[in-house]
């Protein structure tokens, strides 16, 4: 979530995530002595045929035992209990450039979850959400604000003070400004 001013100027954010990482102690392997699966015999899957009134079925899936990797290890890794991969929480730094809007994503290559069996680590995406302005409203790339003027102000002209998203500034107005009107 972030504010219209560090929307206008960009900013870096610090964001606790919860994630999994490689196991440390197996390195990511789920254990040590592996050896052909004996369910599957180091298919990976697991053939179930059944007999119905319309003949043979067959179904196929992952092999419980070794999860469709065709291996299992003598010895499980007690850290992660044989996933290879353990959850830990992380704060990680995301830049988030000028301009950006609500709804905008910006994806983290490399950030998110490390895969199963010592796979690659995913994505992160960063989802920008823009926090409600008492003062300030947003139109695309406008930043928009009412200014009460008095009546002399309006009708002689000559100069304001203005608040901005980065302090104060003075604006000329013209003779005969109408009310409502935007400059």
């Amino acid at each position: 979530t972030l504010n219209l001013k560090e929307i206008a100027e960009g900013c870096s954010k610090k964001v606790k995530i919860r994630r999994h990482k490689s196991c440390s102690a197996c390195v990511g392997r789920g254990g040590s002595g592996q050896q052909k699966c004996r369910t599957c015999n180091g298919q990976g899957q697991v053939r179930r045929v059944t007999q119905s009134l319309l003949g043979q079925m067959v179904n196929v899936t992952a092999c419980p035992n070794c999860s469709g990797t065709g291996n299992t290890f003598t010895s499980k890794c007690s850290p992660c209990q044989g996933d290879g991969r353990i959850k830990e929480q992380d704060v990680i730094t995301i830049k988030v450039p000028a301009g950006v809007a609500d709804g905008n994503y910006i994806p983290l290559r490399g950030e998110g979850n490390v895969g199963l069996n010592g796979g690659e680590a995913g994505d992160l995406i960063a989802i920008i959400k823009e926090k409600h302005d008492e003062f300030f409203t947003r139109n695309g790339n406008d930043i928009l604000c009412e200014v009460p003027v008095s009546i002399t102000r309006l009708v002689l002209g000559g100069k304001i003070t203005i608040p901005t998203l980065f302090g104060e500034e003075e604006v000329e107005l013209s003779a005969g400004t109408q009310v409502g009107e935007q400059i």
